[in-house]
């Protein structure tokens, strides 16, 4: 007789014949992943190397497919077989659960799987990523929008529209009011706008 999590209990006995914590009942003789094994005897039902005892019967993402049957649990647009059951920011939650895998403030839909600064990290997991490769990491620059052109801080190269870019601005604050050069409209606080003054060394 097959027992295939070897608990003792024939299938036809057992109310959860693949040990995984779901009983049969919910996971069923569907073949999610279409691997040839039916969602109650397979370890892993929708096949994202995420076996179903840790995704659980949970709906993350509200979507209305529980975790164990979902490519996709946390909704950010990256397969969970991508992210996978590791905790890259050390938050207690998963990456395949985790709005922001590496705590930098941006989320990983935001952030993607893209590798904007080479550095062969995809940017939802690497925390000094650059998306528009002013020197300033998105985590710094945030998904704010300081000069309102509906393009966030970490994609503009100019995040406050004064004709300097954010590389030349960087984050120092020349004239110590809390504000970073990139983000402050008059860098020096003299009262006359950088968008005036320029880049040009007057003396």
């Amino acid at each position: 007789m097959s027992d295939p999590d070897g608990d003792g209990s024939p299938n036809y006995l057992d109310s959860d014949s693949d040990g995984d914590g779901l009983p049969d009942s919910v996971e069923g003789s569907a073949d999610t992943d279409s691997d040839g094994v039916a969602n109650y005897l397979d370890s892993d039902s929708d096949g994202d190397g995420i076996n179903d005892a840790v995704e659980g019967n949970a709906d993350t993402d509200g979507d209305g497919t529980a975790n164990y049957l979902d490519s996709d649990a946390d909704g950010d647009g990256i397969a969970d077989a991508s992210e996978g059951a590791a905790d890259s920011d050390g938050d207690g939650t998963a990456d395949y659960l985790d709005s922001d895998s590496d705590n930098d403030g941006l989320s990983d839909a935001q952030e993607s799987t893209a590798d904007s600064d080479g550095d062969g990290l995809a940017d939802y997991l690497d925390t000094d990523s650059d998306s528009d490769g002013d020197g300033i990491s998105d985590g710094a620059e945030s998904v704010g929008d300081a000069d309102g052109d509906s393009i966030a801080d970490y994609l503009d190269s100019d995040s406050d529209n004064d004709g300097i870019s954010d590389a030349d601005e960087s984050t120092s604050d020349t004239d110590g009011d809390g504000l970073a050069d990139y983000l402050d409209t008059d860098a020096d606080g003299d009262g006359i706008g950088d968008a005036v003054e320029g880049t040009v060394d007057s003396d």
